[in-house]
């Protein structure tokens, strides 16, 4: 059975696998993470899509198993059964001491949904 940071390390290892690989998309489409009609995760061959919140749900889906719902809204909704809040921060960073790699960044942006969260992000370490 793999370790936490195994697991960790293989989520940021696929997200970073479709770097420059991937068009944006809030349509149908955002469900191809890893390619266009294959869709197999580590494929880093084939033409992806996805927005913010459909590429960390992919890696981290890939990687452990654990859906982290489809949004951004449902994946802050689901932070109490399937995750936790590291951090919350008035300013613009978030305490990069407190990050591990694999771990999702939520940015505030969209009054309509929970928290006010508008985008996300996957910490993959080192600053990035």
């Amino acid at each position: 059975m793999a370790t936490a940071t195994e697991l960790r390390t293989k989520a940021v290892n696929l997200m970073v696998s479709r770097k420059g690989m991937n068009s944006y998309t809030q349509g149908a489409n955002r469900t191809y993470f890893f390619g266009k009609p294959d869709n197999k995760p580590g494929n880093t061959t084939q033409k992806g899509y996805s927005d913010c919140s459909s590429a960390v749900r992919a890696a981290i889906k890939a990687a452990t198993g654990i859906d982290i719902g489809s949004n951004t809204s449902a994946q802050i909704n689901n932070r109490t059964k399937k995750g936790i809040v590291v951090h919350i921060t008035d300013g613009y960073f978030p305490d990069e001491s407190k990050l591990l790699p694999g771990d999702c960044i939520y940015f505030k942006g969209n009054t309509s949904h929970p928290l006010d969260v508008g985008h996300v992000e996957m910490y993959i370490g080192n600053g990035k």
